[in-house]
């Protein structure tokens, strides 16, 4: 199994546990958008911050969320810090 395959089945359980040990009934989808990140789409808008308080207090530190859109978007932070890692190093080689 690739890294990045790892890295998304890991992010996609932890939002599903997640959402299922803060019982969040007010999700209407679960969309993966890239290897390290994927989208938590709230039903109504004003779910956001309750949604936002849960899994930070479940998270831990390991996912960063960001508001995109009608969306939240949750990011490993280890994803993260491995694709700015690589950037630097392809700035590097290009230099």
């Amino acid at each position: 199994m690739s890294a990045v395959t790892r890295l998304e089945n890991e992010i996609y359980n932890l939002a599903v546990e997640l959402a299922s040990c803060t019982r969040i009934s007010d999700v209407a989808a679960i969309q993966v958008i890239d290897s390290a990140s994927l989208a938590v789409i709230p039903y109504a808008k004003r779910d956001f911050c309750r949604i936002t308080e849960a899994l930070q207090r479940y998270s831990h530190g390991d996912i960063v969320i960001t508001s995109v859109g009608s969306a939240l978007c949750l990011s490993l932070r280890t994803a993260r810090e491995e694709s700015f890692s690589v950037r630097r190093g392809d700035d590097r080689i290009g230099a």
